[in-house]
């Protein structure tokens, strides 16, 4: 039996968050190993090759989805799922989250305009 963490008495609360952290984590993971190892060549003339469009599309996906996923946990699943932790715990790890999103959106930003 799969035990974790449970912010909610919902059990559809639980498996929302667990899955799109395993999903995040993966995600994440192939996005900084793919701009980390994107490297093309430079032109002969010196000027940079123009950046693949793939990670565009991922800075943006990063900038925007968190938030979103953010104000679904709090507007939808907080006020349904039935919490099991204070209010200030939950407003804790959201700004913990928050906090790790920015950093990695960085982090995400120095790899792309390297």
């Amino acid at each position: 039996m799969i035990r974790f963490p449970t912010t909610f008495a919902e059990p559809w609360c639980n498996w929302v968050q667990l899955v799109t952290a395993i999903v995040a984590v993966v995600l994440a993971v192939a996005t900084v190993t793919g701009m980390i190892l994107h490297n093309p060549p430079a032109a002969a003339d010196g000027e940079k090759p123009p950046k693949p469009r793939w990670a565009l599309l991922a800075m943006v996906f990063w900038a925007l989805v968190p938030p979103a996923y953010f104000w679904y946990e709090f507007n939808v699943m907080w006020k349904t799922g039935a919490p099991t932790v204070s209010l200030e715990v939950f407003k804790y790890s959201q700004e913990l989250s928050r906090n790790i999103w920015l950093a990695f959106v960085a982090l995400l930003a120095g790899l792309y305009f390297r």
